[in-house]
């Protein structure tokens, strides 16, 4: 069977070397594939995940969690009782920021776990805790997902002294090095 040559796309740009065998295309079309996915993941990847985080947390919560808040925790958790060392009249919800999103991520699992509110009031259904839960999860697993994407999940740390001498005796080959008394004294953070 004779090779014949593609009509479309590819025949129509008149580039000779494109005109080659149907491995070939097939070869340049998976590139080609390939590299509008790539371009298509880096358009979306993080930085659509954390706009969405973002357009989604502009210091309010979603309609449903400001809805149950207001109706099952203000009455403990205001400026002036503040039970739990929280008041969630004066809490944004930022769950970009680590620390926010550490502070809704518990209140969602108090309340998932049955432990919040802790009086059973009955305006309280498993239909409201369900949406409640469903509304609180959302913007907290995107805002997570998000930091993920962007920073990963190992956290960047320093090497301690032995670590870094070390490292300078292997890659310098040189056994012999003895620098760790020149280097200034490890911090201990959590007792380690």
């Amino acid at each position: 069977m004779a090779y014949r040559e593609p009509v479309g796309m590819i025949q129509s740009i008149g580039v000779p070397w494109l005109k080659q065998s149907p491995a070939h295309h097939h070869w340049l079309r998976s590139h080609i594939i390939r590299s509008v996915c790539i371009v298509w993941k880096s358009l979306t990847g993080p930085g659509l995940l954390l706009a969405l985080a973002g357009s989604m947390v502009a210091g309010q919560a979603p309609q449903g969690v400001q809805s149950f808040v207001t109706k099952q925790c203000v009455g403990c958790h205001n400026a002036k009782l503040k039970q739990g060392n929280l008041d969630l009249t004066s809490l944004p919800f930022e769950p970009a920021k680590p620390d926010n999103l550490n502070i809704w991520a518990k209140i969602h699992d108090r309340v998932r776990d049955g432990e919040m509110p802790p009086v059973a009031s009955p305006s309280l259904t498993k239909f409201t805790r369900d949406s409640f839960l469903t509304s609180l999860s959302a913007p907290l697993v995107a805002a997570d997902h998000a930091r993920f994407a962007s920073t990963g999940r190992a956290v960047i740390r320093r090497m301690n002294r032995q670590e870094y001498e070390n490292t300078l005796r292997d890659l310098l080959g040189a056994p012999w090095l003895q620098i760790q008394d020149m280097l200034p004294e490890d911090g201990i953070a959590y007792k380690f």
